[in-house]
């Protein structure tokens, strides 16, 4: 929020990107106070993919100008009468995919029963064992911010002397040996372990542990 200040107070706009966010940390976008907040379903609302979301401040909805408008004369009650459309409804073109939307809701609706901030505690115990584990194992380091307040429950790895071939037959033993799924990270050459609401402090022992066997195998550290 105190970005967003500094930016409005120099005239400059603002778009947060809250697919990282939503659904894994409280956010109150009126408090924020940025002109465009956008966020995926798929991710943290573990919702339906192909379904999103944009917020449009409304002192910037005069600047909302979509590429692409419905036919004229939509949304008029006749066909000689039109009514003025909100920036929402000049986003919508054809026949929408009411399934998505059912999906999303029902997934929101869900989490919210759970409770975010219930989510986020739950996320951040898992994280800190995750991330406490790690300090015992040789050859592998964290490359995310320690600190929960910098970071999530996204946690990035890295090998000692690892090269690109050596994380990813890694991380293909954690598939194929412990059926543990983590995501390869080409530009700093990675390992991304997403904790969600779902997990639980067993698996995350087991990935350490599954971790602690195969460390060693790729890297230089012998055990």
């Amino acid at each position: 929020a105190e970005a967003v200040r500094i930016a409005s107070s120099r005239g400059v706009k603002t778009l947060i990107d809250g697919a990282q966010s939503i659904g894994e940390f409280p956010v109150n976008v009126g408090e924020i106070d940025t002109d465009f907040y956008s966020g995926s379903v798929h991710k943290w609302l573990m919702g339906p993919a192909g379904v999103g979301f944009l917020v449009i401040n409304r002192k910037q909805r005069l600047y909302y100008n979509p590429h692409f408008l419905p036919a004229p004369g939509g949304g008029g009650r006749t066909n000689t009468e039109v009514e003025p459309r909100s920036a929402s409804a000049l986003s919508e073109l054809g026949t929408p995919n009411y399934t998505l939307r059912l999906g999303a809701g029902h997934s929101i609706a869900i989490l919210q029963q759970i409770g975010i901030a219930q989510i986020e505690q739950h996320m951040r115990r898992l994280t800190e064992q995750l991330r406490a584990g790690l300090r015992d194992i040789s050859g592998v380091r964290l490359a995310s911010p320690p600190t929960w307040a910098f970071s999530s429950s996204i946690s990035t790895l890295q090998l000692q002397d690892g090269t690109p071939e050596r994380c990813q037959k890694l991380i293909a033993r954690l598939l194929d040996d412990y059926q543990i799924v983590v995501k390869f990270r080409p530009e700093i050459c990675g390992i991304r372990v997403t904790l969600a609401a779902f997990n639980t402090a067993e698996e995350v022992d087991r990935l350490l542990a599954a971790l602690a066997r195969l460390v060693p195998i790729y890297t230089d550290v012998r055990g």
